[in-house]
């Protein structure tokens, strides 16, 4: 007896999709570079099932035919990234999400059997090269008009994900490879302990991180409100992450840490519903020397460490808003 099958799910699109933009003001130059990632959906199924060949039961006898291919349903993934081209042109990058948006929206509206266009944006930031009182400049610091440099210490990303059944799409906005380390005002004390724990307690640690973070934003925000929240999280990590720049801030555990930024971020930006960061603790082990028994080891402001990223503690935490009951 033939077996029945169902499509449950199903996309297509096109990745690393790369994107640069220069706009210039006269001789002032600002490029931005973007990498992609396109999804779409659509209502049927024709390109998916052309070409099968199909079993069917006729006067108790199993016969086979195959489905004439057909894609004449099927949207062009190429047409759609010269749209996304096309777009940037006209309308300007003024913000990964407010792009992601508007070429959602523009993908639904131009083809009636998308049900689902979502796309996913990589910020590669590039910052104008500063001169600090050389190069015959008379200003203490001065920006090039037109030389950059690339910036390295994080990513900026962003998801748009729009349904044709939704209203609006949903936004994701994010960090990701925001790389901390702190070198005191770190341990790791009191823990749970049976027969398999040998871990002892550290009362002074090196702590280091990796921070990827995602938030969702209320609906009606701008390409304005998006970029100075980016900006107001990135600062909020670092400043929660370090504390005082003299006395630091004391973490008991990564997870406690992760929770302190968590609502110090939201308690500061009422516009986010939520947001979600994870948190891997690197792990910077304290080189044995006790080995070198005839050999002069000196104590004292130094220390040795062997950095080891596996494997390692990883620390996940979601922190939204309760609705409140009028």
């Amino acid at each position: 007896m033939a077996q029945a099958f169902e499509i449950r799910d199903r996309f297509y699109g096109k990745n690393f999709i790369k994107i640069a933009q220069v706009e210039r003001n006269g001789a002032n130059h600002v490029i931005k570079e973007y990498e992609m990632e396109l999804k779409m959906s659509l209502a049927g199924v024709k390109e998916y099932t052309s070409g099968m060949k199909v079993l069917f039961l006729e006067s108790y006898r199993l016969k086979q035919f195959f489905i004439k291919a057909d894609n004449s349903e099927l949207i062009c993934a190429n047409g759609c990234i010269d749209t996304i081209y096309i777009l940037a042109n006209n309308h300007g990058i003024k913000s990964p999400e407010a792009f992601g948006t508007l070429v959602c929206n523009h993908l639904l509206s131009e083809y009636d059997n998308m049900t689902m266009a979502q796309l996913t944006i990589e910020d590669f930031a590039w910052n104008k090269i500063s001169y600090d009182g050389d190069m015959n400049c008379e200003e203490k610091t001065i920006l090039h008009n037109h030389a950059f440099i690339h910036n390295s210490d994080c990513a900026r990303t962003c998801t748009v994900t729009f349904h044709r059944k939704d209203d609006v799409p949903t936004v994701t906005s994010g960090i990701k490879n925001l790389r901390l380390m702190k070198t005191a005002q770190a341990q790791f004390i009191g823990f749970r302990r049976d027969g398999y724990t040998t871990l002892p307690d550290i009362f002074d640690k090196l702590l280091c991180t990796n921070v990827t973070c995602t938030w969702n934003l209320k609906k009606g925000s701008t390409y304005e409100d998006y970029n100075r929240i980016w900006n107001d999280v990135k600062n909020r990590i670092i400043k929660c992450w370090g504390g005082d720049p003299v006395e630091g801030v004391l973490s008991t555990c990564m997870q406690f840490t992760l929770q302190t930024i968590e609502r110090n971020i939201l308690e500061s930006n009422p516009e986010i519903i939520s947001i979600q960061m994870l948190m891997p603790n690197l792990l910077y082990a304290d080189f044995d020397f006790s080995k070198f028994k005839t050999l002069e080891i000196k104590r004292g402001f130094r220390s040795i460490h062997i950095p080891s990223e596996k494997p390692l503690g990883a620390v996940y935490g979601e922190l939204g808003r309760l609705e409140t009951k009028q």
